[in-house]
């Protein structure tokens, strides 16, 4: 499977004669790309006769499911919840996926970055659940969502080495819009603002 290890099982030849004799192999299998592989095998005896066999070795690509499941158990990306609910699993009541707020607690150290981080995961679940047929409703999850950005920018400087604080807030809503249903959710909260207008904050908006 594309990604994963290959470890050549090998192969064994018997001879009349000498018994078990001596089998080497060429060609090799790299998981990394997807194709046909094949490992030849050559047997020897005593006398300098020679046999040979080949196995054939497919790499299957990994789906994107897969791709990304694989990549959660490396750690390369945040292991992620995704069952049926917009909402998710907060155990802590904190208003924020108890995924999210691992992956806040396990990145960030400073305090003034997990707390504008949170913010900004507690804004992204209310966009997500607000009722999109209510006008008000709507404009207040957003203007919550524009001051979390906005505390964001305040605490995350760039010129000691922060990370940007675009790609800080573009990954909460990543992380958030996880499955189809919470995209999907997330697309028609955006489509409830067509047409409505807000001003940049201005002050401190960090909670």
């Amino acid at each position: 499977m594309e990604g994963g290890t290959y470890i050549d099982s090998g192969a064994t030849a018997f001879d009349e004669v000498d018994g078990i004799v001596t089998v080497s192999s060429t060609g090799t299998v790299n998981t990394v790309n997807v194709g046909d592989y094949v490992i030849t095998y050559m047997a020897t005896d005593s006398s300098g006769n020679t046999d040979t066999k080949t196995r054939n070795i497919s790499v299957l690509p990994l789906s994107d499911k897969a791709k990304i499941e694989a990549l959660e158990v490396i750690g390369t990306i945040p292991m992620l919840e995704r069952n049926a609910t917009l909402e998710g699993v907060d155990d802590n009541k904190n208003g924020v996926r108890d995924d999210i707020d691992h992956y806040i607690h396990k990145k960030y150290s400073k305090k003034d970055h997990v707390s504008a981080m949170t913010q900004m995961a507690i804004s992204m679940q209310q966009s997500l659940i607000v009722d999109i047929n209510d006008g008000i409703a709507v404009k207040k999850a957003n203007q919550k969502v524009v001051e979390a950005i906005n505390c964001i920018y305040s605490k995350f400087d760039r010129t000691a080495g922060d990370e940007q604080p675009a790609n800080a807030a573009k990954i909460i809503e990543s992380l958030t819009t996880n499955t189809k249903q919470r995209l999907l959710a997330y697309l028609a909260y955006n489509k409830a603002l067509d047409g409505t207008s807000w001003s940049t904050p201005e002050g401190n908006t960090c909670e």
